[in-house]
């Protein structure tokens, strides 16, 4: 039961790094055409981003512990 939810975690994990990358762009893009206001927004989501990818990560600990339990 536990590796179905272990690949969903990955998945999720693995949309919001991309989400992350092309945030990442986006900020270059803000910094080099010195667009403040893009800037900032970039930043928002990056935060939010982060705190996504740090979720993804504790479920995906707790996944492999359960996985760990079972065996």
């Amino acid at each position: 039961m536990s590796i179905p939810n272990l690949i969903e975690l990955l998945l999720k994990q693995r949309e919001n790094l991309k989400r992350l990358l092309d945030n990442a762009r986006k900020k270059q893009h803000a910094l080099v055409a010195n667009n403040r206001e893009l800037l900032d927004e970039c930043i928002k989501d990056e935060q939010k981003l982060i705190l996504a990818v740090q979720n993804a990560e504790n479920g995906r600990l707790q996944v492999i512990k359960e996985i760990n339990r079972e065996q």
